[in-house]
C-alpha cells in the first residue's frame, strides 16, 4: 500500500506542472534553460517516479507560475511517504528493488532468516499450514497465497506499516502470479477434459 500511495502522490504532484507546461507551450528543454538545471534532471523531475529535490520543485514552479503552496504540500506529502518507506525498508520492510514473485520469495526467505525462523516455526505458529506446503510455497512451487505471506511476516514480528508494505508487494506480484498459475491449472484440466471426451 505504501508504494502504491507514493505512487498516486508523485502524480499528483508532477500532473499539474507538466499540465501547465503543455498549456504554455513549453518543452522540458526550454524549462530546462529557464531554470538553469539539464534537461534530463527536469525530464526526471516531472517523470513521477522519482522525488525531485526541493529545490528543483520550487524553480520549476516559479518558471511555470504554478500555485507554490499546494505544489509544497504534495512535495512535503511525498517526502514523508518515502521517507516511512525508506524506515519501514531498513527495519524489516520488504526491499525497494523488488521486481518479481521470485524476488518476492527471495525477501520472504530473507526475513525469515534475519529473524531466526525456520518453516517448522512458522508451520506450527499457523496451526493450520503443513511445513511441506508452506516450503513448496517459498519454492515457488506453489502459489505462496496473502495469508501466507501475512502469516510469514507476521511471525517475523512485523506489524503496521511493514505489514501493510508487505501486503502491498504481494499485491503487485503474488497475485497477478497466483491468477496467472490458476488459469494455466484450468486450462490443462479443460485440455485433460477435451481429450478424454474425445472433443
Amino acid at each position: 500500500m505504501i508504494h502504491s500511495e507514493y505512487e498516486n502522490v508523485l502524480q499528483a504532484l508532477v500532473r499539474p506542472l507538466r499540465q501547465q507546461m503543455r498549456e504554455v507551450g513549453m518543452t522540458q528543454g526550454q524549462l530546462a534553460d529557464q531554470i538553469g538545471y539539464d534537461r534530463s534532471t527536469v525530464c526526471r523531475a516531472l517523470s513521477g517516479r522519482v522525488l525531485p529535490s526541493r529545490q528543483v520543485i520550487e524553480r520549476i514552479v516559479q518558471a511555470l507560475d504554478v500555485d507554490a503552496d499546494r505544489t509544497r504540500h504534495r512535495w512535503a506529502h511525498a517526502d514523508a511517504i518515502r521517507r516511512r518507506t525508506r524506515r519501514v525498508q531498513a527495519t524489516g520492510g520488504p526491499p525497494r528493488d523488488l521486481q518479481s514473485y521470485s524476488d518476492l520469495l527471495r525477501a520472504l526467505r530473507d526475513l525469515m532468516r534475519r529473524s531466526g525462523l525456520s518453516q517448522r516455526e512458522i508451520a506450527q505458529r499457523s496451526g493450520r499450514l503443513p511445513r511441506a506446503t508452506l516450503g513448496a510455497m517459498l519454492r515457488g512451487e506453489r502459489s505462496c497465497r496473502r495469508d501466507v505471506v501475512i502469516l510469514i511476516v507476521q511471525s517475523c514480528g512485523m506489524t503496521g506499516d511493514h505489514l501493510l508494505a508487505w501486503e502491498s508487494i504481494w499485491s503487485r506480484f503474488g497475485a497477478p502470479h497466483q491468477a496467472e498459475r490458476h488459469r494455466r491449472r484450468r486450462m490443462g484440466m479443460d485440455q485433460r477434459r477435451y481429450a478424454e471426451y474425445g472433443l
